[in-house]
């Protein structure tokens, strides 16, 4: 438990309160230091699910990587390669005018509503990736080939424009984001219980201004290059979303238990469009579209 005051709040009457509060609460015979991991580190597993709603007449796709935990050293540097990616919505007045390239391409074919990149961490891993909303349905494999392409093209050559304008749009968010008593007790509490110490908005400043292009492709290459993913599909019409794995193609059959195929054969008596999808290399993975 971490107890926080933020504020003009007088050290004496909390520690006073806080006794007379939680003062008769048992104390555990083996606690857990703050910021130390309660239980073993657990496995990323790539997977796929399929939701289906006829009602519902977009697609929504969540596509992950597995990510960082907030006591990582790499916890800055993917939060700016998310901020590179940042967050688009078409009904902005200003949506075909973003830097973010995925906007522009997005925005240029009209293939999503609206998308929302992520870093999510927790004590021991995380989840990093995009959730995108489309209705134009024709063009699934066009949004996703475009969105994975981007990530790969981060393991390759990210650009110093496209890192300092996500590094200024990232302080802007985490320090602008302390505006108040409420917001601050959160990020001390946050803080100390994940690391065990609390850094300052100073020390937040200068760890984003640390990361440079090339721990960008460090990382990228580290978590997004011949990586598993997480593919959730869910809730759109008249046809089911497979993401079916291919083998490398620089490796034999057999060296990628239970995911390989050497040829990807279609489907009989149904109409499957194959999209091949700019992910990560040496990996290859088809996008079908079944009715």
């Amino acid at each position: 438990m971490v107890l926080v005051g933020a504020g003009g709040v007088d050290h004496d009457e909390l520690v006073k309160s806080a006794e007379k509060a939680f003062g008769t609460l048992p104390v555990s015979p083996n606690p857990i230091p703050l910021g130390r991991k309660a239980h073993p580190k657990p496995d990323f597993v790539g997977s796929e699910v399929r939701v289906r709603d006829d009602d519902i007449p977009t697609a929504h796709i969540a596509v992950a990587v597995e990510g960082v935990s907030w006591s990582s050293p790499d916890y800055y540097p993917m939060l700016v390669m998310q901020s590179i990616f940042g967050n688009w919505d078409r009904a902005l007045g200003s949506a075909s005018l973003l830097s973010s390239h995925l906007s522009d391409i997005i925005a240029k074919h009209n293939l999503a509503n609206s998308y929302m990149s992520f870093s999510t961490s927790y004590s021991d891993t995380g989840l990093w990736g995009i959730y995108l909303i489309t209705e134009n349905l024709n063009n699934l494999d066009d949004v996703m080939h475009s969105t994975l392409r981007e990530w790969t093209r981060m393991s390759i050559s990210p650009t110093v424009g496209e890192v300092e304008r996500a590094k200024s749009q990232l302080k802007a968010g985490l320090l602008l984001g302390l505006d108040g008593t409420t917001a601050i007790a959160e990020d001390i509490g946050r803080q100390l219980v994940t690391s065990g110490q609390r850094m300052t908005p100073r020390q937040i400043e200068n760890a984003i201004d640390a990361v440079t292009p090339e721990e960008i492709k460090r990382v990228a290459q580290k978590y997004l290059w011949d990586k598993d993913v997480r593919l959730l599909p869910a809730s759109f019409p008249l046809c089911t979303c497979v993401l079916t794995w291919a083998r490398p193609v620089d490796r034999p059959c057999g060296t990628w238990p239970d995911r390989g195929f050497a040829r990807l054969q279609p489907y009989p008596g149904r109409h499957v469009v194959h999209a091949l999808l700019s992910v990560p290399l040496p990996y290859l993975f088809t996008l079908s579209l079944l009715p």
